[in-house]
């Protein structure tokens, strides 16, 4: 359980919205709540969409931070884009 602490150094402080927030935090009490009462299976899934949380989250300040190399980065995943190569 210690180890899974470390996935709160990675999320935002902050959120956009509340309802974004409040999204978080129900992952993360579902995981909790599992993972104590031995319910493995249902606390992976939860800190799984934690993890992807931290992904998208990451991607998102990678987008913000260097849009022309993100969109090059993208490229791959239009197909109608692909036939002009």
């Amino acid at each position: 359980m210690d180890s899974a602490l470390e996935i709160h150094d990675y999320l935002p402080l902050t959120y956009p919205s509340a309802s974004e927030g409040e999204y978080v935090r129900f992952v993360w009490e579902a995981f909790e709540s599992n993972y104590e009462s031995g319910k493995y299976q249902f606390s992976m899934l939860a800190f799984h969409m934690l993890y992807m949380s931290y992904v998208y989250f990451s991607v998102w300040q990678i987008k913000q931070a260097l849009p022309g190399d993100f969109a090059k980065s993208v490229i791959f995943l239009k197909k109608e884009e692909e036939k002009g190569l």
